[in-house]
Formats: C-alpha cells, sequence, structure tokens
C-alpha cells in the first residue's frame, strides 16, 4: 500500500543518503547490459535529478528484516541488495508497470527514485531511458483465464538477464517484456515445460493486473506514491497480494490471519505482515469511504494470500480511485480521502 509516510520525520541514515545524493549528480552506474541512451534522450529524462532523489529518501524507508530462513544472520540488514523474492517481484511488477501505463512514463525518475529510497533497487538501477517511448507487453483477458495459462504467458513474455539471449529483452512488435532478476528464477524447467519461478504467485497477480484494462495505475507524486483508478464504471474488481514474513515493511503493513501451520499448532493470533503485490498499491480510506473489502486464501502450510474485491452493491466510477479501510504503519496517521469534499473528518 503506497501510503503517506510520516511528514517531517527523517532517520539520520535517510538524512546523509539524501545529502549525498544533493550534491553528486553524475550520471548513473549502468546495470550489466543496458545500453547507455542517445544524449537526447539522456537529457530529456534527467534520470539522476538530486533533488528528486533527496525528496525520495526523506518520504520513504525501506523495509526491516525481521526473520531469516534456517536460522541464518539476517544479511539484508547489512547489505540491501539481499531482498526477499517477494520484494524483487514486487519492482519487476511496478517496473513494467510503467511500459504499461502510458500516465506513468514521464514519472519514470520519481518511481525509480521511490524503489530506491525503499531499498527495492540498487543505485544501478535508476533510470538510463533505455527504453523511452516504448510500451510494455500487456496480456489480454484470455491470456490470464486460468493459472496454467497465465503461467504460459509470463514464460513467453519475461526476460531474464543471463538466461535468456539479449535480443528477447523487446518482442518482435517492439514491445518491452518483463524484466526478471536471474536469482528468482530456477535454470532449468518444470515438468510442464515452463520456468520455475520463485515467486510465481506475486508475478501472475501482476499479469492479471495488467489484463484488467478496467482499471489502470497513476502516479500522484512522491508524497503519496501509486493509487489504483477506474477506466470505465465497473462492479468486479479483484486485486492481490502475497504476504511476507521476513520483513517489516513500514508501507505495506496490513493484519493477516494465521497460516495453515499456525492453526494447526493451535495458535490463532492475528499477524502484521508486509504484502507485495498490485494490491500494495492502493490508497487508504476510512471504513465508510473505502470501496474494497479483504479476502485471504492460503498458499500451502505457511503462505498467504491477500485479496480486495468490491464491496457488494459498490460501483466503481470512471476516474473514481480505489480505496481500503486498513490500519495506518506504525507511527503513521493520514485522513480519509472524503475530507477533500468536506463529507468525512475522521483519520484512518
Amino acid at each position: 500500500m503506497c501510503v503517506r509516510p510520516p511528514i517531517g520525520f527523517v532517520s539520520s541514515k535517510s538524512q546523509k543518503k539524501a545529502e549525498r545524493f544533493a550534491t553528486n549528480s553524475e550520471c548513473c552506474n549502468l546495470g550489466e547490459g543496458r545500453r547507455c541512451p542517445p544524449p537526447q534522450i539522456a537529457k530529456k529524462a534527467e534520470h539522476l535529478d538530486s533533488e528528486t532523489l533527496a525528496l525520495a529518501l526523506t518520504r520513504w524507508s525501506p523495509a526491516v528484516v525481521i526473520s531469516e530462513s534456517r536460522g541464518r544472520k539476517p544479511k539484508r540488514k547489512k547489505f540491501s541488495r539481499y531482498r526477499s523474492h517477494q520484494q524483487r517481484a514486487f519492482a519487476a511488477g511496478v517496473l513494467h508497470s510503467i511500459h504499461v501505463y502510458e500516465g506513468l512514463t514521464q514519472h519514470e525518475h520519481e518511481i525509480r527514485s521511490m524503489l530506491f529510497a525503499r531499498g527495492l533497487i540498487d543505485e544501478r538501477a535508476l533510470p538510463c531511458a533505455t527504453h523511452l517511448g516504448m510500451s510494455g507487453v500487456r496480456p489480454d483477458v484470455t491470456d490470464v483465464g486460468s493459472i496454467e495459462s497465465a503461467s504460459s504467458w509470463l514464460d513467453n513474455n519475461s526476460y531474464v538477464p543471463g538466461y535468456c539471449r539479449p535480443g528477447r529483452e523487446h518482442t518482435d512488435s517492439g514491445h518491452v517484456r518483463v524484466r526478471l532478476t536471474n536469482d528468482g528464477v530456477a535454470t532449468g524447467r518444470g515438468k510442464n515445460g515452463l520456468r520455475v519461478y520463485v515467486a510465481l504467485e506475486q508475478l501472475l497477480s501482476w499479469t492479471y493486473f495488467w489484463a484488467n484494462t478496467q482499471l489502470e495505475l497513476r502516479w500522484l507524486g512522491l508524497n503519496v506514491g501509486f493509487g489504483v483508478f477506474a477506466t470505465r464504471a465497473t462492479t468486479r474488481v479483484r486485486l492481490e497480494a502475497v504476504v511476507d514474513y521476513d520483513l517489516r515493511d513500514p508501507h505495506t503493513t496490513m493484519m493477516v490471519r494465521p497460516t495453515v501451520a499456525d492453526r494447526k499448532n493451535r495458535d490463532l493470533a492475528h499477524d502484521y505482515c508486509s504484502i507485495y503485490g498490485p494490491l500494495a498499491l492502493v490508497n487508504a480510506a476510512c471504513e465508510k469511504h473505502s470501496s474494497g473489502c479483504f479476502r485471504q486464501a492460503d498458499l500451502g502450510q505457511c503462505g498467504k494470500l491477500v485479496m480486495l474485491v468490491l464491496k457488494p452493491g459498490r460501483r466503481l466510477e470512471p476516474n473514481q480511485q480505489l480505496f481500503a479501510s486498513y490500519s495506518p504503519p506504525d507511527g503513521q496517521t493520514w485522513r480519509c480521502e472524503g475530507l477533500q469534499s468536506g463529507k468525512c473528518r475522521l483519520k484512518v
């Protein structure tokens, strides 16, 4: 959930990063396999605007590691490049959305700055406008009618550096494929002949979201982040996200019910956990003005899938933003969007 960070709060670590980037406006460090754009495109993109980076670093903060599998030391506390697979899939989904939704292209640097401030991408992944003006592959509704068909579409339309030939980054029609990190995809293939993805459930949730032309993603600025809006009137909405139990992300925290393993151990307590997926981009409102409600499903023994659907009888009008009612992260409060019209005075 791209919620408004606490205004005025700046950690000492974020302040040091902001000062470093405010005084450093050199060309970005290109990642492996990326081409430096022509000078005129690079100048237009202004992908290393130090003021934007400094603002992002004061408004957003990275997730905190709360556990590490198999009892190992939490390396992610020391090295930012050690991220959970759910975080990597989330960053891949957001970055590809820039090419799917036209309105996001002009805000690419702000979006990447936000991801960098949250520790979801490295410095070398800051934009260089190599795909400026190119649209991304987008599935049809028929392409994601089932898990098998959605997995097949993802397999045919993803690009994994190091595993795929360089020319596969674009389709024959010139569209940008979904770019994934090589540590999130197995080198071999499964019994069905498709690649094996570590965070498959979340990646599939992104394909469902892109296929739904009744919704679109919009950028509302660095203070708020994203917002999900209706492109036309609709009564059917479903967004998904996967729970990540290893991290506590202050911008995507919500309460989830116990897993199958917890219930078997008679642990029925609800947990505050981080979620990653398209659902995490929905902003908050009070219960009265929220248009969606949550559903939860088990993913195996120790996982959870969170879904957002419209409340019974609710209808989204064209250009209306989708809101959900959920508690804000620790130390944060914000007012319901109904305040803009003077109809609500509640704090969420």
